[in-house]
């Protein structure tokens, strides 16, 4: 039987090399909204939304694929990659990633782009998927 993770059927032979969600600083300004207004008592409700948003958010790099798994409120979307159809990876971190430690991976695929913001050990994450294209 084939191993599930966060909803997704793995693929024979498939293996989980990066299960992540994005870093807190994706949502840096509603954070700061939603502390600075915890005092008046509506702050609460955009830390609902950035604690719901990044739960609901889930990085899973395999093997053989790149998957993306977002939530909403009335249901879910994949968004799943081979590694080998991958033609470029663009990297970036603006100054608070930096600090941070987190980046954005950039996956071209040509006539499709995939893009993992706020990505906790992005470099690694980079290098694994770069290792899986050479195999």
């Amino acid at each position: 039987m084939p191993a599930r993770v966060a909803g997704i059927t793995l693929l024979d032979g498939e293996d989980i090399q990066h299960d992540l969600r994005p870093r807190w600083s994706k949502w840096f300004w509603s954070l700061i909204i939603g502390l600075c207004t915890l005092p008046v008592g509506i702050g609460i409700v955009p830390l609902f939304f950035v604690y719901r948003a990044r739960k609901k958010t889930r990085y899973l790099i395999t093997t053989d694929r790149v998957i993306v798994k977002k939530g909403g409120w009335t249901g879910t979307s994949t968004e799943e990659f081979q590694i080998d159809q991958i033609k470029r990876v663009k990297s970036s971190r603006g100054l608070g990633e930096r600090l941070l430690g987190g980046g954005t991976l950039i996956l071209d695929m040509g006539a499709d782009e995939l893009r993992l913001d706020a990505l906790p050990n992005f470099s690694t994450v980079k290098t694994s998927i770069q290792n899986a294209q050479r195999a």
